[in-house]
């Protein structure tokens, strides 16, 4: 039901691009980001604070809309959780958790000033992986699990991110929350975290780079 209700207003947001009167300033540009994410829900006692990495293709289709193509990356350290078949957890502590979203992003901006607050939704999918046997390969103080056919288990499914934010000038503040569908059900997480729902909350700031002048020449 949530997925349906974020489908029809993300047609709602992209029925009014395709009526909005087009405009060519600054019409291409890229967003390059960096922040602090964190879990939230069912699945915020397993993992820490972590980095969030994005980087949006912008396309300017009117005075208020934006239109985005964006990959978001969120690594997060996991801080209890992993069952007898994480190496890294029984090692070296080294057990990042990493989560990987490509969306399509409709950005509301409510002015065209120097200080210009926006909205935005985004529509997408997401891939979670549990990558603890990783950085092991060829170590010599670690069991040699790969030869033991043990797959890395990650999931793949839809995704879905709600944002506020302000820009000022080329620089954006930006809060967004990011629904990532659910954990492994297998794998190296114990069954108290398995199968539950991955949302995260972010806080990013990015620089916006213009392409026109380029496209120009």
């Amino acid at each position: 039901m949530k997925n349906f209700i974020l489908c029809i207003a993300f047609l709602f947001f992209t029925h009014h691009i395709s009526t909005a009167q087009f405009t060519n300033k600054h019409s291409l540009s890229a967003d390059v980001g960096i922040g602090l994410t964190n879990s939230i829900g069912d699945f915020n006692p397993f993992l820490g604070y972590g980095t969030a990495y994005n980087l949006a293709l912008v396309k300017k289709v009117s005075k208020n809309f934006d239109l985005a193509l964006e990959q978001n990356i969120s690594i997060a350290e996991v801080v209890t959780g992993c069952n007898e078949r994480s190496v890294s957890c029984a090692t070296r502590g080294n057990n990042n958790f990493n989560l990987y979203m490509t969306s399509m992003k409709v950005r509301y901006k409510f002015s065209d000033y120097k200080w210009t607050p926006f909205v935005g939704l985004g529509l997408g999918g997401s891939v979670i992986r549990d990558p603890f046997f990783i950085e092991f390969r060829g170590e010599r103080n670690v069991p040699d699990l790969f030869e033991q056919n043990i797959n890395i288990p990650f999931e793949i499914g839809m995704a879905y991110s709600g944002e506020l934010g302000i820009q000022y000038k080329n620089v954006l503040l930006v809060y967004s929350a990011r629904f990532n569908g659910t954990t492994s059900e297998e794998g190296f997480f114990v069954p108290e975290s398995q199968g539950l729902p991955i949302v995260f909350h972010q806080l990013n700031v990015s620089y916006n780079f213009s392409f026109d002048k380029l496209i120009k020449k």
